[in-house]
C-alpha cells in the first residue's frame, strides 16, 4: 500500500519525496473543495500563476525570441509578442512554461492584455 507520506529507511538511508501521485490527488482535493467548482479552481490557478518580467528584448532564438531579463538571466519567449527592436526594453505579462519548445533556457509564454 503506498503512504503519501516522505518514506525513510533510517539514520543511514535516505527519505523519499512524497510521490507524484500524492501530489495530484492532493490538487484533485483543492479543485473540489466545497464553495470552489472546477472552473472557479482553475481561473483561481491561472491567475495566481501570473507573472511580470521586465527586461530587454535580444532578437530571433533558434526557435524563439530571445529577451534579457532585468537581472541578467537570458531566456526565451513564446505567445503573442508586439513588434519588438532588438536592444527594446519592455515589460511582459505571461507565466513559465513547465515544457519548453524554444531550446534555449526557460520559457516565458506572453499572454495579451487586455
Amino acid at each position: 500500500m503506498m503512504s503519501c507520506r516522505s518514506a525513510r529507511s533510517g539514520p543511514a538511508g535516505p527519505s523519499r519525496p512524497v510521490p507524484a501521485l500524492c501530489r495530484a490527488l492532493a490538487v484533485a482535493v483543492i479543485m473540489v473543495a466545497p464553495g470552489v467548482g472546477p472552473e472557479r479552481a482553475q481561473a483561481m490557478s491561472r491567475q495566481a500563476s501570473l507573472e511580470t518580467i521586465t527586461g530587454q528584448y535580444v532578437g530571433p532564438g533558434v526557435i524563439c525570441p530571445r529577451f534579457r531579463l532585468s537581472g541578467g538571466e537570458t531566456i526565451s519567449l513564446s505567445g503573442p509578442l508586439p513588434e519588438l527592436q532588438p536592444g527594446q526594453d519592455i515589460t511582459l505579462t505571461g507565466r513559465w512554461s513547465v515544457n519548453s519548445k524554444c531550446m534555449q533556457g526557460r520559457e516565458f509564454r506572453v499572454i495579451p492584455e487586455g
